[in-house]
């Protein structure tokens, strides 16, 4: 019984909350003067943030901004991949593993034939 409890607890995914510009200028002008249990304590903000907030910037709009990129640039980029592996051609498109994955799975069978040809 208890186990099940620990997987159900492990499978929740925690909510990120977003913070005014002000509320995180108090938290970072606190943490300069105590410790970081003091600060997470007094704010009930874990220390990633903090951390993240210190490195980022407080002022950083939160979530992430998307580029389009078009059909054809995602087709180059998958026939890189398919000579030079995922890691490599990740680094040399500066895109993440998960944004080639996604768009392996958006290109048609047809556009495969045309672009990805050995």
């Amino acid at each position: 019984e208890i186990a099940a409890e620990t997987e159900i607890n492990a499978s929740e995914k925690v909510k990120r909350f977003h913070y005014p510009v002000e509320v995180k200028r108090q938290v970072i002008n606190y943490y300069q003067q105590h410790s970081a249990k003091e600060t997470c304590d007094k704010f009930g903000i874990c220390v990633r943030s903090i951390d993240r907030w210190k490195r980022e910037g407080i002022e950083k709009v939160p979530g992430r901004t998307s580029k389009v990129f078009s059909k054809d640039f995602k087709l180059k980029v998958l026939k890189c991949k398919k000579s030079n592996g995922y890691k490599k051609t990740c680094r040399i498109f500066n895109i993440t593993s998960h944004t080639l994955s996604k768009w392996a799975k958006e290109v048609t069978v047809e556009d495969k034939k045309i672009f990805i040809k050995d």
